[in-house]
């Protein structure tokens, strides 16, 4: 039988998630002027952006001194992030305030979201909920 003891067993471990990206500018723009990042590091390749105790990496593709792992751009689908927040109706009418394209409209899940969604400049999929019912 396989070990299945975590491999972060004695340690602490924290995460953050990281997407390769050749608008490495307008992407960070996105996230700082529009949603309210940080940047806590900054390079010409690596930009590391912060929201509370949140962090989000982008990187430049085909960096010559990468992993071959870490030069190819995202392709703009099949990840998201989502933004649980207490009042899912008011950040929605901040974005169509601020003019930032909706992809889906506010709406009422009946697995117990309310939420909508945009799409960064990299293609990256942001969902902005409030969990209700069950999920509350």
């Amino acid at each position: 039988m396989p070990d299945t003891t975590s491999i972060f067993a004695d340690q602490s471990a924290e995460a953050y998630s990281g997407y390769v990206t050749p608008d490495l500018l307008g992407t960070r723009d996105f996230f700082v002027a529009r949603l309210g990042f940080e940047v806590r590091f900054e390079s010409a390749w690596f930009v590391l952006l912060g929201l509370g105790s949140h962090q989000l990496g982008l990187l430049k593709p085909e960096q010559e001194g990468q992993s071959a792992l870490f030069r190819r751009a995202y392709p703009g689908h099949g990840a998201w992030i989502t933004f649980s927040v207490p009042d899912v109706d008011q950040v929605h009418a901040r974005a169509v305030a601020a003019g930032i394209p909706i992809a889906v409209p506010l709406r009422d899940e009946p697995w117990g979201e309310r939420h909508f969604s945009v799409v960064a400049p990299n293609g990256l999929a942001l969902d902005f909920v409030t969990y209700q019912g069950p999920l509350a």
